[in-house]
This record gives C-alpha cells, structure tokens and sequence, in this order.
C-alpha cells in the first residue's frame, strides 16, 4: 500500500502544480509555485492533525460503547474471563490469581484492538465521503479563460 501511494503521487501533485500555475504569466510561476507548496504542505499538516484527533475521539467512544457490554456481571463476560483463565492456568502454570489478571489484561487489549477498529473504519469512511467530494469539485471546475475581459495588446492587433 506505501509503495502504491508513493508511485502515485507525483502523477497527482506534479499534474495538479502545473494546471494551478498554467495561466499566469512566466514572470509570476516561481512565487505562484511556491505559494501552491507552502499552501499544500500547511493543508496537509492540518488534515493529518484533525484526523489524528478524529481517530483518538472515534477510538475513545468504540471503547466506551464496546466496555458498556463487558462487565464483571455480565454471564457472557465471566465466561469468557473463566476461559481466558482456564487457559493461562494450563499454558502458563499460572495459578488462579496471577490467570485471572491476565485474563482481565487479555480481555482489555482485545477491546482495545476492537476500538482501535472500530476509528479506523471511521476515519476511512470519512476519508472516503472528503475525497469523493473532492473528486466532485474537481470535476465541476472550469479553466479560466485568459483573455476574457481583458484589452488586447496594440501589436496583437495589428
């Protein structure tokens, strides 16, 4: 996946430079370059940063709403703990205590892998739903005309 997005994209950033910068005049391609970079590396910096708190926040609330259904009441939860414990007792020789906390710490790490799922899926869909509206926009948009609305030179038109 590293390799497949890092083969793709100079063919989306060199393209998207040179349909930014096509229409101005030579004299003002270096500074409109170097503002489309700083402009990119800034919105990129940003994005990783809002999907990084997105992804902690959507990791914190699967815990939460996956933890609600994991009590030491519940029948489900203590059969699983007693089989967890069972197993450390035979695998490890562990006696009751010591397999009982592992068994708490397995059921734990489990939750957390299911969370860490669960805002994962989340941030891609909303990856998914930004780059799909992106590709939208970018459709939907037109060159501009360069010569609209502007006088002509007196030696184009002679």
């Amino acid at each position: 996946l590293n390799t497949t997005r890092s083969l793709a994209l100079p063919f989306i950033f060199i393209p998207l430079t040179a349909i930014g910068i096509q229409n101005l005049p030579q004299s003002q391609k270096p500074e409109a370059s170097a503002l489309y970079n700083l402009t990119r590396t800034l919105a990129g910096s940003l994005a990783i940063a809002a999907l990084g708190t997105f992804l902690v926040n959507r990791t914190a609330f699967h815990y939460a709403r996956f933890s609600e259904s994991v009590t030491q009441f519940g029948s489900e939860s203590m059969q699983r703990i007693n089989q967890l414990q069972a197993a450390f007792i035979a695998r490890s020789g562990s006696d009751a205590q010591t397999a009982h906390t592992q068994a708490l710490e397995a059921l734990k790490s489990e939750l957390v892998r299911q969370s860490l799922i669960g805002g994962f899926d989340d941030a891609f869909r909303v990856l998914t739903v930004v780059s799909a509206l992106a590709v939208v926009l970018a459709l939907s948009t037109r060159t501009p005309n360069i010569g609209a609305g502007h006088a002509q030179p007196a030696a184009a038109m002679d």
